[in-house]
């Protein structure tokens, strides 16, 4: 399998959800969040919670203020919930 670079553009439940199963298959993934949720993201990695508490490595978390013009990535995601605004 190719190693995919991947940026996800919302590090809410749904954005979490798909960097942690990417990371799981060996992708590169860039997790874009803010705030309290990139520290926790940075500090703790993405904890999934179901019937099997899954614990994943963080993968590589930024500040959206923090990409670059050179960034480049072979897939981006944007995974708003279907009520929050773009």
């Amino acid at each position: 399998m190719t190693n995919v670079r991947v940026l996800i553009l919302d590090a809410g439940v749904i954005g979490s959800f798909y960097a942690a199963r990417l990371k799981e298959v060996g992708h590169d993934i860039t997790l874009l969040a803010r705030g309290q949720r990139l520290t926790d993201l940075r500090e703790h990695g993405i904890v999934l919670k179901d019937f099997l508490a899954v614990g994943v490595p963080p993968p590589v978390s930024r500040s959206w203020t923090e990409l670059g013009p050179d960034d480049a990535y072979d897939l981006a995601i944007v995974a708003p919930r279907l009520i929050q605004s773009i």
